[in-house]
């Protein structure tokens, strides 16, 4: 006891002085070059990141004005590719030990792009499988296992239901297929179910959020997503959704993509896919049986909200190859300790 006495001391002091000389990992969000003014970045996935950091108590600054400013790990959302031209250089003087890019980042993912190549580039993030095979097809000796799945997380604080009466209203989301909206609309018609249609970017937060809150369901019609938040957030208010998944090819940035989704993170617990109007019928003629099997605000909860896509990211930040320095140490103990529908 006398010994341990005396021992305690010193390991507080040993302690001190570690937390002095250790410089904790900064990370640096950018989705735009440094001291630029035009943000490209989706406001939406910039917010979840953001939100998701400040939660967990990450330390990280986002689009700084200086170069001095910048941590020594950069995660470059979306912007121009002058932005690499600036962070490239301070990881060869060793001033930044990782560099991440997207998922958003089309200016470096565009067909013929100089930069994907670069060995100062630690990782690509990635939101779908059908974005990952097209980004393969076009660079098919990019090394893989630089290529990371990452979603953007949803606030499950936010999008949250109120216990309220629904009556038999259906939202119709429309993503620039309004003649096809017209078609689901008057099925829905048929079927007895009132359509509340929305339009993709001609509402706000609030104006969606109460939408959503007076529907059973919700329709989705849009071509192809690499993730699809506004699903994401009905799944949150406990809206399962019936979405048009034609799975169609799709052209990007000089990159081609044979097959597409409109769903890619959609699962049994969320919602079902459709083809054509006959499978959509199928589903309106059974939707009063199909509606309680649903849960899709328990799998958000336990799979897309901000703590648990940031948490997933730090994961990722550690798995990149040169594990062994400030970034593990600082990172390790807060990685993804929830379920995942990756793991």
């Amino acid at each position: 006891m006398i010994v341990l006495m005396k021992r305690v001391p010193f390991l507080l002091l040993c302690i001190c002085l570690q937390v002095i000389a250790y410089n904790p990992t900064k990370i640096t969000v950018l989705t735009k070059y440094i001291g630029g003014e035009a943000d490209h970045g989706h406001k939406g996935a910039k917010r979840s990141l953001v939100d998701g950091l400040q939660h967990i108590g990450v330390n990280f600054n986002v689009n700084p004005m200086y170069l001095h400013e910048v941590g020594d790990v950069v995660h470059i959302m979306a912007g121009e590719t002058f932005v690499l031209d600036q962070v490239i250089p301070l990881k060869q003087r060793g001033l930044v030990k990782k560099i991440i890019v997207g998922p958003n980042f089309g200016e470096f993912c565009r067909a013929g792009s100089p930069y994907v190549y670069d060995e100062h580039i630690d990782g690509v993030l990635s939101l779908a499988d059908w974005t990952i095979s097209g980004f393969m097809r076009s660079y098919p000796d990019f090394d893989p296992t630089k290529i990371k799945k990452w979603f953007s997380g949803v606030d499950a604080w936010f999008w949250r239901p109120v216990s309220q009466e629904k009556g038999r209203h259906v939202l119709v989301y429309d993503k620039w297929q309004p003649e096809l909206a017209d078609v689901v609309e008057v099925m829905l018609r048929d079927y007895g179910w009132i359509p509340l249609r929305v339009s993709y970017g001609s509402y706000t937060i609030d104006q969606f959020k109460e939408l959503l809150q007076q529907v059973q369901f919700a329709v989705f019609l849009s071509y192809s997503e690499s993730q699809g938040l506004a699903l994401a957030e009905s799944w949150s208010m406990d809206v399962p959704t019936l979405v048009w998944n034609c799975k169609g090819p799709h052209s990007y940035q000089g990159i081609y993509y044979p097959d597409s989704s409109a769903c890619p993170f959609m699962t049994p617990a969320t919602g079902l896919p459709w083809k054509n109007m006959q499978e959509f019928a199928v589903y309106l003629e059974h939707i009063e049986e199909l509606l309680p099997q649903f849960s899709p605000r328990q799998w958000v909860l336990r799979h897309m909200t901000d703590e648990i896509s940031v948490r997933a990211l730090l994961d990722i930040i550690i798995s990149l190859d040169d594990r062994g320095d400030d970034v593990q140490k600082n990172y390790s103990g807060i990685g993804v300790r929830k379920p995942n529908m990756f793991g």
